[in-house]
């Protein structure tokens, strides 16, 4: 009888040390249709960027912990030391069943002291990372193009921290603006280009390539300022967030004047600006064909209709000054309420600012 009590006893000791050691050892890993590059995860589907034309994969993350399964290990090893632990004590007396009571009760208390040990060690690292991401809240993902130079910013902002026992999580998002003033900067380029290549050539249909190119810029970057608009919501409002309807003009113009202020907003064109973006933008969103007696246009030998006047390399660039402006007033004068969200995201616009052409280019110079 005493010799069943030790082999169970010794069969639980066994399980549960072989549970802690499989927890405590089990390697990182990546999720299903990833593999491990370096210290990251890269998925196994790729895409070609837009801008570039470089082949990248469609998602990274990072290597998993695997705390789930480590738990579940702990907890199954749990489960059998503790059934043959009440198995030994149901084969011996009343007194050795006291013993392996104790027993059992020390083996679970080494095992609460041991997770609950694992547990601040993992919140301090997990601590250490929030700092370090809370300090600077924009990381790049970039592929850079070696024909052009440009990088395709993907910044992922922590916008909240939940502790749990054993985890932390972090909650991030991507400002949707960055893309749009990314892709709003390439279109003007384009749409630049287009009107240089237009005088050389001549050709009679040479206004097209750069009304389609203006057309998504102009767009992209009412987008983009739209998205701007609900990116510092928060902090502008106190806290609000933003309602789930559109943006007027009148609510961009009045959250910048909360941004960079009353000063900086009128000394410029950013009021008549915003006048003119916004009924453009509708014009092309939610476009009504109507006859005209069309318009001139310095690529076309006659008349063209109103769209391909509306949509020109001019405009295209006028809307780039525009989003110039703001970024320029968010890094050089914000107000207090936006202060620290400008410190916080300042790598980004500046990035994008040097992106965008000088006030001084113009459909000609090219």
């Amino acid at each position: 009888m005493n010799r069943r009590f030790g082999v169970l006893a010794l069969l639980a000791a066994v399980a549960l040390a072989s549970s802690l050691w499989l927890a405590f050892t089990l390697l990182d890993g990546c999720p299903n249709d990833f593999h491990v590059r370096g210290e990251i995860c890269l998925s196994d589907g790729t895409h070609l960027a837009p801008s570039s034309g470089v082949r990248i994969p469609d998602a990274q993350t990072g290597l998993d912990n695997r705390w789930t399964l480590r738990a579940e290990v702990l907890l199954v090893g749990a489960l059998i030391a503790g059934g043959l632990a009440f198995a030994a004590s149901r084969s011996v007396g009343p007194r050795s069943a006291d013993k392996a009571r104790i027993q059992v009760g020390a083996l679970r208390q080494t095992l609460q002291t041991d997770r609950q040990a694992r547990t601040e060690e993992l919140v301090a690292e997990r601590q250490t990372e929030v700092t370090r991401l809370g300090r600077y809240p924009h990381l790049y993902a970039r592929w850079m193009s070696g024909s052009s130079g440009d990088a395709i910013a993907a910044p992922a902002t922590v916008a909240a921290v939940t502790t749990v026992p054993g985890a932390i999580t972090l909650l991030v998002s991507h400002g949707m603006w960055s893309t749009w003033t990314r892709l709003a900067i390439g279109h003007e380029r384009d749409a630049r280009m287009a009107r240089a290549e237009g005088l050389k050539s001549g050709a009679p249909d040479a206004y097209v390539p750069e009304f389609e190119s203006a057309l998504q810029a102009i767009t992209q970057a009412a987008f983009a300022l739209d998205g701007w608009y609900g990116a510092t919501h928060t902090v502008l409002y106190d806290g609000r967030e933003r309602k789930p309807t559109g943006m007027s003009g009148g609510q961009l113009l009045e959250s910048l004047r909360r941004a960079i202020g009353k000063k900086t907003l009128e000394s410029g064109s950013l009021t008549d600006d915003v006048t003119w973006l916004f009924p453009s933008r509708g014009a092309a969103v939610h476009h009504e064909p109507k006859a005209t007696t069309g318009s001139e246009h310095p690529l076309a030998s006659g008349i063209v209709p109103e769209e391909y006047a509306r949509f020109k390399a001019e405009e295209a660039t006028r809307a780039i000054n525009m989003m110039r402006s703001v970024s320029e007033g968010c890094l050089a004068t914000p107000t207090p309420a936006l202060r620290a969200w400008s410190e916080q995201a300042r790598g980004l616009p500046s990035e994008l600012f040097e992106m965008m052409p000088s006030p001084g280019s113009s459909a000609d110079s090219d």
